[in-house]
This record gives structure tokens, sequence and C-alpha cells, in this order.
């Protein structure tokens, strides 16, 4: 399919709007357990389902194009971060010029607001909400698995 067709649009909509409700969603839960407001922070369970799915969704296009080794090279051979930012990009965007951009801006995204939910359930452990801690050990268990991916296994 051609860069820029209408299907690219769709899935680079679909990336976008997935980033930013995940950034949304789980930036304010994170906010809120350091500021909460007056009568304490409460979230149906509704939101709490759905705010999950978004983050494992997020998280899963992070870890699954940290994992994939470059086409024609040896499995003991890793990717390199450029061309793994490259692949995510292409992933989210199709054929677009800024991939490298876009992969580096959702892996950061997902980081540093997973990283901001552990942080946040490490120092208020009492105060955290549930949607903070299910943030917290996805993120972690992403973490892990992309870790693990880099380093490989042993041959």
């Amino acid at each position: 399919m051609a860069s820029g067709s209408a299907y690219d649009l769709f899935r680079a909509g679909l990336a976008l709007a997935a980033l930013i409700g995940y950034a949304a969603i789980f930036g304010y839960g994170v906010f809120e357990v350091w500021a909460p407001p007056p009568g304490g922070v409460q979230y149906s369970q509704a939101l709490l389902y759905i705010a999950t799915g978004i983050g494992t969704l997020v998280g899963g296009v992070v870890a699954v194009n940290f994992g994939i080794k470059q086409p024609g090279t040896k499995a003991a051979s890793r990717a390199t971060f450029r061309s793994t930012m490259e692949r995510l990009g292409k992933f989210l965007l199709g054929g677009a010029n800024l991939r490298y951009a876009l992969g580096l801006i959702y892996a950061g995204v997902y980081f540093v607001v997973g990283i901001a939910a552990i942080i946040t359930w490490l120092v208020h452990s009492a105060e955290a909400t549930d949607l903070v801690k299910n943030l917290a050990t996805t993120c972690f268990a992403m973490g892990l698995a992309i870790i693990t991916g880099l380093l490989g296994t042993p041959q």
C-alpha cells in the first residue's frame, strides 16, 4: 500500500488516539495521587478496565517493536536503537518520513508515564490507586520483556 494512503492515515490516527488516551488517563491518574482532589480519588470499574487495556495496547506495541530483529540479520545480532525507533514509527505510520521521531515519541511517552506510575506507587504506596498500580505493574513487566529481548538468549 502506498505511503499516505487512507489505511496509513487511519492506522496513524488510531495509534495517536491510543497514545493521547494513554498519556491523558494515566498522566492525570498519577497527578491525582500526588495532589488528590477533595473527597479523594474515585474511578469507575469501566474506566479502570478501559485504561488498563489502553496501557497494555500501547505497551505491547512498544515491546513488540523492541523485540523484532532486523530483517536479514542473524538471531544473535541486535537492532540499533535508531532502527528500533524507525521500525516502531513505521509500524505506527506506514511509509511516512517521520518514522524515527514518532517511534521515539511513542516509546518515550510510554516509558515516562510508566516510570512516573512506578515511582508514584513506590513513594505513595498507601494512596496509589488501582489505575496507577495497574500501569506500574504493566510497564514494569513490559520493561522486563524489552530488556530480556535486548539482552538476548545465550546461544
